[in-house]
């Protein structure tokens, strides 16, 4: 099991620049695609552990490199090495209709919206991420419907 008081340390000794975010849409099957480029350094980590719920994770790069990942139900762990740059996340998710977190589909007037709720740990279930409030980042999120 995870030490809480490592993870934190460990995070507040990396440096959490930005995420770049490509999303391509299916509305029609309430999933998404998505590219993520979560730019860092990381002096003191071999593996880094990622927040991600319910996605699938398709591939990861560091500064372009494809680099082994191992994913369980709650985590992307990242074979990194220590690097200062870009991580790069290839990855799946769905639309819930029935978790009104993460990403879900609600009802609008005749119709629905699809909206997001990440407070205070949720942004894991859209999008592979570093999910803790003290680790705050710029993010630039580009969507294709």
């Amino acid at each position: 099991m995870e030490n809480p008081l490592i993870r934190l340390t460990l995070y507040l000794l990396m440096k959490l620049d930005r995420y770049e975010i490509f999303l391509d849409f299916d509305f029609k099957n309430a999933k998404y695609k998505g590219i993520e480029k979560i730019y860092l350094e990381n002096d003191e980590q071999e593996v880094l552990s990622i927040d991600a719920v319910d996605l699938k994770i398709n591939s990861v790069k560091v500064n372009g490199k494809e680099v082994e990942y191992s994913q369980s139900e709650n985590k992307l762990n990242v074979k990194s090495g220590k690097f200062s740059g870009e991580l790069e996340i290839e990855f799946e998710g769905i639309v819930s209709d029935t978790h009104l977190v993460g990403i879900y589909k609600a009802k609008y007037d005749q119709s629905y919206i699809v909206t997001t709720q990440f407070e205070a740990s949720h942004a894991r279930r859209f999008i592979p991420c570093f999910d803790v409030p003290y680790m705050k980042a710029r993010f630039k999120l580009f969507v294709r419907v």
